[in-house]
């Protein structure tokens, strides 16, 4: 009895880890609008509303292009998430094909 007592309490723990957890109230992702949405205007140096087009956003204020975060903030969220920085590459031009190429 004391074997099969403790095969039923092992699964039951194996059970228990594998559920995954439920949904907490404070743990719910909430969803903003456009009215309270925000993003950073480097010309205004705050968070500022902005316009959208479907290729730029610009603000709302001084007309200048925005960004989703400061440069403060966009090294605190890189920072703090363990990211190494973003190496850029040097874009290449088109090669050109020779003269006798058809």
């Amino acid at each position: 009895m004391g074997l099969l007592h403790d095969t039923a309490k092992n699964t039951a723990k194996n059970t228990a880890a594998n559920t995954a957890p439920q949904p907490t109230p404070n743990r719910t992702m909430t969803y903003g609008d456009f009215e309270t949405d925000r993003k950073f205007c480097s010309h205004c140096q705050a968070y500022v509303a902005y316009l959208a087009s479907p290729t730029q956003c610009f603000c709302t204020q001084c007309g200048e292009e925005v960004r989703l975060m400061s440069p403060t903030d966009w090294e605190r969220f890189n920072h703090e998430r363990g990211a190494q920085p973003v190496k850029t590459k040097a874009r290449k031009g088109s090669k050109k094909r020779s003269a006798g190429a058809a």
